[in-house]
């Protein structure tokens, strides 16, 4: 091989394995946003239950649920765990909390919903609920 062959040839596997690199680093952050922070506030003046927690991809439009065990939040209760959110690395998240509230007694069926705002998803970011 002649120099110049030799140093195309070198310039170009260098040159792949950094688009390799790129696209594999950019495929590893759109998979998942890991050790998320998740919050829910209940800053109503009576106890909810809350019975799931999902979250938003604003790239794909689909929201994607978080299994939670129903847990009674009282006035002032902060519920909190670490998840890691799939399919949303790098991209806008919203976070929301479903609960139900009692009435005459009893747990409402219907859910209510409380929503963070959209923002970028990053490792260890957090998203408080406040359920108002």
């Amino acid at each position: 091989m002649t120099f110049f062959r030799k140093a195309t040839t070198a310039a170009a596997l260098i040159a792949t394995a950094a688009a390799l690199s790129a696209a594999a680093t950019g495929a590893a952050s759109a998979a998942t946003c890991k050790k998320v922070k998740l919050q829910v506030l209940n800053s109503t003046g009576s106890s909810i239950r809350l019975v799931d927690i999902d979250y938003y991809d604003a790239s794909t439009r689909k929201w994607r649920s978080e299994p939670t065990v129903n847990r009674v939040l009282d006035p002032g209760e902060r519920h909190g765990d670490v998840r890691n959110l799939e399919r949303v690395g790098g991209h806008s998240v919203k976070v929301r909390a479903k609960y139900q509230v009692k009435h005459n007694g009893r747990w409402r069926l219907a859910g209510n919903y409380a929503e963070t705002n959209l923002k970028n998803c990053a490792e260890g970011k957090t998203y408080r609920v406040i359920v108002e």
